[in-house]
């Protein structure tokens, strides 16, 4: 298996691409509410319940609708307890982008479906990465935690561009 370690970031970029923008907002605020939420267990880590009726991730998902140009189709707030892996997936929706705001430190990692090639991206503290349907199609992608916990709010949307 080849590893590749990539950092991209956002710009104008063709379609078929990963992105990366590192510190994308402060966090704490959001964080803070979220945390005071209910949970329920999904697959291999919990997802935060009714994250909609916090205004600070009503805003988030403004921000990120107008950012980039897009209409959201479903959200989801992913709670990782530390040292949780969630295996080589690929995203269920018919997206045209996944964008996923990192709040805390961690990993992604994409693999190729024909040649086993792997990019490995270490995450910073809110780093937003998105990744278009030509990805989502062509490579899976696996999420794994550090040595703290990880809670990740995910965008699926469609282009308004495209």
């Amino acid at each position: 298996m080849k590893h590749i370690n990539i950092k991209f970031k956002f710009d104008n970029n063709p379609p078929n691409s990963i992105y990366f923008i590192e510190n994308y907002i402060d966090s704490k605020p959001l964080l803070k509410k979220l945390l005071d939420k209910s949970t329920v267990k999904w697959h291999t880590h919990t997802i935060i319940e009714n994250p909609e009726s916090i205004e600070l991730f009503n805003d988030l998902i403004n921000k990120i609708s107008k950012d980039f140009n897009i209409t959201p189709i479903k959200t989801r707030v992913n709670y990782f307890e530390k040292k949780t892996i969630k295996k080589y997936h690929k995203d269920f929706y018919k997206q045209d982008l996944t964008i996923v705001l990192n709040i805390h430190p961690g990993r992604i990692l994409f693999k190729q479906d024909n040649t086993d090639t792997v990019i490995d991206c270490h995450l910073e503290q809110n780093t937003l990465y998105i990744f278009d349907k030509f990805i989502n199609t062509c490579w899976m992608h696996q999420v794994e935690t550090i040595d703290i916990d990880r809670i990740s709010i995910v965008t699926w949307a469609k282009c308004n561009n495209y």
